[in-house]
């Protein structure tokens, strides 16, 4: 795994995550999305996640938010499990509030 180092410029809270794919995983396969935080060096999995099934697009998360301060580093992490149909684009888009 390579970590994406996306800084967090002040305390925030992320929520009601929403995944979009181009192409189902199909078969018995599933790809998970994670919100992942800690340092450039080191990320934990979060509770924020979702799994696309193999015949879906899309997952969502609207139950659990994750709370980071500034300095920390956020980043997605999607985890392919099974063999997965070809996959062009993603998009995954939460909502991000501020105290």
């Amino acid at each position: 795994e390579t970590n994406s180092c996306n800084l967090t410029p002040v305390s925030m809270t992320v929520k009601k995550m929403y995944v979009l794919q181009s192409t189902a995983p199909g078969g018995a396969a599933s790809r998970v999305y994670t919100l992942r935080k800690g340092t450039c060096a080191s990320q934990s999995s979060q509770s924020v996640t979702c799994t696309v099934g193999s015949g879906a697009t899309s997952c969502n998360d609207t139950s659990n938010a994750v709370s980071a301060s500034a300095g920390d580093f956020l980043n997605w992490q999607v985890a392919a499990s099974g063999t997965n149909a070809a996959m062009t684009w993603a998009k995954v888009g939460s909502v991000v509030t501020a105290p």
